[in-house]
């Protein structure tokens, strides 16, 4: 695949989004490094999509993921060589788990606990990907897509469980396609797991009319616009390059680099 060269982007400005957004970088644990030394290349995040969109030759060998079979997903996971947001990344996990693979951090296997979660976090995702097909088929997958918020509050909400999140200003620079849904629906799915609660995400029903809670999945191209927050990731080059080391083996690295995943 061809090197991102950001003074070629975005392809076409008139596909930007108007406004202040927020995304937000895991700087530790599992596979935050990627977002962070994608950031460090070139300050700039893309989608599955939109890298089949800019490089013909990528797109030749992509596939996008809304449009697996679920029993694949399920089972078989994606890989379509792109980056990988966070929702894929743990069914792509989950499939592995369910073929009886063990997934290791360095040298360690995570716990039985954590597998577990894995795969009900992975039940979520695929069951809001059957949902979506149902009730919104035009709507951008949570699966092959970029996460960003016009508050930086829902990023914090959305990750909590984080310590090592860093959040960002950002700029849609450029989106395929996008569709704002209220991460409020996905929680109490979460908490009740109640099918009505996935269709009011989908059909971009608001939760609570006195507060935003809106979240945006944007497929295409985002772009930093935070110096601070970029000054912050290169402090941290080195130790971001140590987990990467750490944490994929040197066969792995040319082919994985690019699997951004958040």
């Amino acid at each position: 695949m061809r090197k991102f060269d950001p003074k070629t982007l975005p392809k076409d400005s008139s596909k930007a989004v108007p406004g202040t957004f927020y995304h937000g970088v895991f700087l530790d644990g599992e596979f935050g490094f990627y977002a962070a030394l994608n950031l460090l290349e070139s300050g700039m995040l893309q989608t599955p999509n939109y890298l089949a969109y800019w490089d013909s030759n990528f797109a030749s060998k992509h596939r996008s993921a809304s449009a697996e079979d679920i029993k694949d997903l399920r089972y078989k996971g994606q890989n379509s060589g792109g980056l990988t947001p966070t929702a894929m990344n743990c069914i792509n996990a989950a499939s592995g788990i369910r073929q009886g693979l063990h997934i290791k951090m360095g040298s360690a296997r995570i716990t039985d606990v954590q597998e577990k979660k894995i795969i009900d976090k992975s039940r979520i995702e695929i069951k809001f990907e059957m949902e979506r097909r149902k009730y919104a088929k035009n709507a951008v997958s949570r699966l092959e897509c970029l996460y960003v918020a016009d508050n930086q509050s829902v990023i914090k909400e959305m990750f909590r469980h984080h310590p090592d999140l860093l959040i960002l200003k950002v700029k849609i620079a450029e989106a395929l396609n996008y569709t704002r849904a209220d991460s409020r629906w996905y929680d109490e799915y979460d908490e009740l797991r109640s099918r009505k609660c996935i269709k009011k995400y989908w059909n971009g029903q608001k939760y609570d009319e006195n507060i935003s809670t809106w979240e945006y999945l944007v497929d295409g191209l985002i772009i930093i616009d935070d110096p601070k927050g970029l000054n912050c990731v290169n402090s941290l080059k080195e130790e971001l390059e140590e987990e990467f080391n750490y944490r994929i083996s040197s066969s792995q690295r040319k082919s994985l680099f690019m699997a951004y995943v958040l």
